[in-house]
């Protein structure tokens, strides 16, 4: 990507551009640097903006701690929209704001609490079950605590890719990912579907190897090492 904040600092018609579409109090150069505030809906209360970095990347900047968790998986999207050797920050900030809208439909759902008196345990099968799901997104940190509550409340590993899109990667008795996919199924989604199941006589995931991922490659490579890579690759097939 050319460097964005160079060529609009130096191109009025293209920064006129962003000022007609999004408006003069929305968009503005701060040491020579291009920012577009970003339509949050009024849920984070304070001011989000996007800035453009040398070298074609993107930034979320917000004056509270309401998006600190969510801020560097906003910034990878309106990456990932720029278009090689184009002007990118309209494409970059029109997909954060579309990411921005999904974050607060998520924060206007709290992720059930795993109470730690309630057995949700079930354990009446010997088989191992393994599964893939795939998510839309995964970025609100409500969600992201209620996974790994559940997670824990049953037993079953999990691997989890937090972003656009969001993959759950499961392991632990049958019955137990049986329930966790049921459970995570009456939470609400913009779009959640298991992708691939396998059963197996044991474990190959340790017990505690918990984790989350930004990058996709990362979380494959994890599942590679495990022998996982069949299942895992079933997440991007729809059929």
């Amino acid at each position: 990507l050319r460097d964005m904040s160079m060529d609009f600092g130096e191109d009025d018609d293209e920064f006129g551009a962003l000022v007609s579409i999004f408006g003069e109090a929305d968009v503005k150069r701060v040491a020579g640097e291009v920012r577009v505030r970003l339509d949050d809906r009024g849920r984070f209360g304070s001011d989000v903006w996007l800035r453009c970095l040398a070298g074609g990347a993107f930034d979320v900047t917000s004056c509270g701690s309401r998006l600190d968790s969510e801020r560097t998986a906003l910034a990878e999207v309106a990456t990932a929209a720029a278009t090689p050797g184009e002007p990118s920050i309209y494409a970059a900030a029109i997909a954060a704001n579309e990411a921005l809208a999904d974050l607060a439909d998520d924060r206007d759902d709290v992720a059930p609490v795993v109470s730690k008196s309630e057995s949700l345990r079930v354990n009446n099968a010997k088989k191992t079950l393994r599964c893939v799901v795939y998510s839309h997104h995964i970025v609100a940190q409500s969600k992201r605590d209620g996974l790994r509550r559940l997670s824990q409340a049953l037993g079953v590993t999990m691997l989890l890719k937090v972003g656009w899109p969001g993959v759950i990667v499961l392991e632990g008795a049958y019955d137990d990912v049986r329930l966790f996919v049921d459970e995570i199924h009456k939470w609400r989604w913009k779009h959640l579907v298991v992708r691939g199941e396998q059963e197996a006589d044991e474990r190959t995931l340790p017990p505690k190897a918990n984790a989350a991922f930004l990058d996709m490659a990362a979380i494959a490579r994890t599942c590679a090492d495990y022998g996982l890579d069949d299942l895992f690759q079933r997440v991007f097939r729809r059929n």
